[in-house]
């Protein structure tokens, strides 16, 4: 499954939250606790997958834990692993502040404990998380699906509904005229 229709893509952002945290919390990392002061969105990020800026960082407009997500990632495996990464460094700034370094090891910790491996500038998921993510795609697909019937079917009734009212206009039309 590619993601490739802004709005498919910004719900799996929200339903990969939902599966996210309990994942962190498992692991002792409280990212409930900064949950209400994320902003997560796809945009421009030059040429990295992911961005994280802190509260304080010059160029967050918005004062909350803000991560872009790059508009040109369409594959939903990649999008959780960067997702996954960039919360990481949200809760590095809420645990440790701006006093830490990028990848050091405040960060590193936190990334190895929810099951990110690899030179932590580009962090790859290991064996296990891996299969967490598969899961959680396998999860949404039908999600999305179901979503899609559920729009399709309410716009049918309701393009019936509006022909039954211009029939019945035009009815009446005829009758009162």
């Amino acid at each position: 499954m590619k993601l490739s229709q802004h709005e498919k893509k910004v719900e799996y952002l929200e339903f990969l939250i939902c599966k996210i945290i309990p994942h962190f919390e498992a692991y002792d990392i409280k990212l409930s606790e900064i949950k209400n002061d994320l902003r997560i969105y796809f945009g421009n990020t030059k040429r990295w997958e992911g961005l994280y800026y802190s509260k304080k960082n010059k160029l967050n407009l918005t004062g909350l834990h803000e991560i872009r997500i790059s508009e040109k990632l369409q594959d939903p495996f990649d999008i959780a692993c960067v997702l996954i990464h960039e919360l990481c460094h949200a809760m590095q700034y809420h645990l440790y502040g701006d006093g830490t370094r990028d990848h050091g090891i405040e960060f590193t910790n936190i990334a190895m404990k929810v099951g990110l491996d690899g030179h932590m500038p580009a962090t790859y998921p290991n064996e296990e998380l891996t299969k967490i993510i598969k899961n959680w795609i396998g999860e949404i697909e039908p999600c999305l699906e179901r979503k899609k019937r559920i729009i399709y079917e309410i716009f049918t009734i309701l393009c019936h509904v509006l022909s039954s009212i211009a029939i019945l206009y035009i009815l009446l039309t005829i009758i009162f005229s």
